[in-house]
């Protein structure tokens, strides 16, 4: 629902911003009128429509507790590094 109602807001503000830049000026008030009512209801309907191009997958996410699971044990070997050719006094 939260999406849905700013799916209609972005594309009010985009409607808003057309009639800024296009229509604010023009002295024909009945075609400014049909333009904001039909953009008002083009807005409601805009987010039911989808459009398959815009689809994005995302991709599969494999949990850290899966990538736990399978990592193999090997044993760990600690080896002292010797520290004859450089010392501090």
């Amino acid at each position: 629902m939260i999406q849905y109602i700013l799916e209609i807001i972005a594309f009010q503000l985009t409607f808003l911003v057309i009639y800024d830049f296009f229509l604010k000026k023009e002295t024909f008030f009945q075609w400014n009128r049909v333009y904001l009512l039909t953009t008002f209801i083009g807005s409601m309907a805009l987010p039911w429509v989808k459009i398959e191009a815009l689809r994005s997958e995302s991709p599969i996410f494999k949990g850290y507790s899966e990538y736990l699971w399978s990592v193999q044990e090997s044993p760990v070997t600690i080896v002292e590094a010797s520290q004859d050719w450089f010392s501090i006094s």
